[in-house]
């Protein structure tokens, strides 16, 4: 990733819609998975906590649709040493009832100084109950708000896209101050033709395609950016947005489908790069490979995706395993089955999405995973990585310098002409972060 670009990403996380500097803003995706016991329910939902700058008011919204049965109560429970995820405890605030299907609340409420630390801690938690689910029909666990990222990639496409060696992109969604829309950025680079076409589609689920939400634009171009691009999002949307239901797809001449795709997700990607010097024992091979990793609004699922080139023999499965770094363990996610490019050495893990336990989404997040391809030759694993390398300002350009073959996904560092004189400058202008930004960026660029 470029410096340029790595500035422009900055310059999102400093000046895009900024909420009163000491507001704390939290959010949840409601669903029925998240219950305990856990119910089946196609209903959607999500809630917004807004804690004042003194932490004595908390501003909610919520929002459901698509109940099995019509809504008789919804509440924030909290507790400090049950409120969890996986775990049931008592109400702290009483949300009320629609009576419907659906429904909308706008309220406010004053919590004590040990709520304030629940509620800081990931303690607090929505439900919404219904006449068929007395004890809640679904329930979203209250996290910190964060940005939405995607890693755009060939082999994220439905089905994979083998065709588009050097393709690849990013994108970035806000949610704005009053949760009526969004603000979207999204750079390509690499395309295999021109690009004729961008969108935020939505679907069932990352195995799907669906139909097109936003029209983002052309500029008939191999590489490019759309920053900072504003769309009004309905409940509903908004709902599939922090459910993990929407995805980025850039189209070309040679891929009218789409080229490159990547899901809408809360939080930055964590990645691995994968060599066989972190094999145990390690393992002398020139093949190489990345993996990503990315979670679920309610951080209750993962979504992984890998990519590998240069084995000594065929691919023959590729596992998530638990363990530290030095340490082999248990294979914990499955991502067969996997895909080749150019010959049966170099291929692909596709997207793939995985149920996970409080304990596996800390352990992902702390460093004590890893991927493994495995391959004829090396049953054991011939390429491993541990998965540690959180994108601090989007892709690492050390980590992308070089993957072995021209039959393999090539992640690039992007160019710049297309992104210089856009809005990176405009908003320097304006944003003395952001003045701030560049020059920090500046004076790490001259040192290297």
């Amino acid at each position: 990733m470029s410096n340029m670009l790595k500035t422009i990403v900055l310059l999102f996380t400093l000046c895009t819609g900024a909420v009163n500097a000491q507001d704390l803003r939290f959010a949840a995706t409601l669903d029925g998975s998240q219950e305990v016991p856990s119910v089946s329910s196609p209903a959607l939902g999500y809630g917004t906590v807004t804690l004042n700058s003194a932490e004595t008011e908390i501003a909610v919204k919520l929002f459901f649709s698509g109940l099995n049965s019509n809504q008789t109560m919804g509440h924030i429970h909290g507790s400090a040493t049950t409120g969890q995820q996986g775990s049931n405890t008592g109400v702290i605030f009483n949300i009320g009832s629609s009576g419907a299907l659906t429904g909308t609340f706008n309220l406010t409420f004053s919590p004590t100084s040990a709520q304030v630390q629940d509620l800081r801690a990931g303690r607090w938690y929505f439900n919404v109950h219904s006449a068929n689910n007395g004890s809640g029909e679904i329930r979203g666990q209250i996290l910190p708000e964060l940005d939405y990222h995607a890693v755009l990639l060939p082999i994220h496409e439905v089905p994979a896209v083998t065709n588009a060696p050097t393709a690849s992109g990013y994108g970035l969604v806000r949610v704005n101050d009053s949760n009526t829309g969004i603000s979207a950025s999204v750079f390509f680079e690499g395309l295999s033709a021109n690009q004729t076409a961008a969108h935020i589609h939505s679907s069932a689920g990352v195995a799907a395609n669906g139909s097109v939400l936003f029209n983002i634009g052309s500029q008939s171009s191999t590489s490019g950016a759309f920053l900072d691009l504003p769309f009004a999002l309905t409940d509903e949307q908004q709902s599939l947005l922090r459910a993990g239901r929407l995805y980025f797809n850039v189209h070309t001449g040679n891929n009218p489908g789409g080229e490159v795709r990547g899901q809408i997700l809360r939080g930055r990607p964590i990645i691995a790069r994968l060599q066989g010097a972190q094999e145990v024992p390690p393992v002398i091979t020139n093949a190489s490979g990345f993996g990503f990793v990315q979670f679920n609004g309610s951080e209750t699922a993962l979504l992984a995706s890998a990519l590998y080139a240069g084995l000594s023999s065929p691919a023959t499965v590729a596992h998530i395993h638990t363990g530290e770094s030095g340490v082999n363990g248990p294979a914990t996610f499955n991502m067969t089955p996997i895909g080749t490019f150019v010959g049966a050495t170099a291929g692909f893990a596709p997207y793939a999405s995985f149920a996970a336990s409080v304990a596996q989404i800390a352990s992902l997040k702390a460093g004590g995973t890893y991927f493994n391809v495995h391959s004829s030759n090396n049953s054991g694993g011939e390429i491993r990585g541990q998965i540690d390398g959180v994108f601090s300002d989007g892709f690492d350009r050390r980590a992308f310098q070089s993957i072995a073959g021209a039959d393999v996904i090539n992640l690039r560092q992007a160019p710049v002409a297309t992104l210089e004189g856009k809005s990176a400058a405009t908003a320097a202008m304006n944003c003395p972060h952001a003045k701030a930004a560049i020059a920090e960026q500046a004076n790490r660029t001259a040192k290297n």
